[in-house]
């Protein structure tokens, strides 16, 4: 009798798991020097890993602060932390005119590669913290921190909607 009980407990232990793994989302945003969030990307499913259609919603980013009339300047810094490094990503951000300042993963390379050294500027990545920083007001909202609803649409709303209010607080 105990053990049908524990299987059954189990169960649901794992059903609950897999409803959560399904449930979790990333999101990309761009975000000024001062923290403020200005683009974000759609919802992508927390099973795939950063680089998941990543040339796709930086592109998807940067036209539509475009169409909001926001020119990103010619030179300007993308920072990314070492999840972000890839070729492809490093390609698509240079043929915007802008800079990508990704610390190098050293897991990506087995030895050493012969030639120049991929671009990198400490200082202007000491700047990244204010990405984390955004990401830890925007966790405060419980409704984003845990995602409840189904629809990515509604979860998309409530980003925008916090994404407001940080906004709002830094004025």
């Amino acid at each position: 009798m105990e053990l049908i009980h524990l299987a059954k407990e189990r169960a649901i232990r794992q059903a609950i798991k897999d409803v959560k793994k399904h449930m979790t989302t990333n999101m990309l945003v761009l975000c000024q020097e001062n923290g403020s969030p200005l683009a974000c990307s759609n919802p992508i499913a927390g099973n795939h890993n950063d680089l998941y259609q990543v040339d796709y919603h930086i592109t998807t980013m940067i036209r539509s602060l475009k169409k909001g009339g926001i020119m990103i300047a010619k030179g300007t810094f993308i920072n990314a932390d070492k999840g972000f490094d890839c070729i492809k990503l490093r390609k698509k951000i240079f043929r915007m005119n802008l800079i990508p300042n990704i610390m190098e993963n050293k897991r990506n390379r087995r030895a050493s590669k012969r030639g120049t050294k991929r671009f990198f500027d400490d200082k202007h990545y000491q700047l990244r913290y204010v990405n984390e920083r955004l990401f830890a007001w925007i966790d405060s909202f419980r409704t984003l921190a845990i995602r409840h609803e189904k629809k990515s649409v509604n979860h998309l709303a409530f980003w925008h909607i916090a994404c407001a209010i940080v906004l709002l607080t830094n004025l």
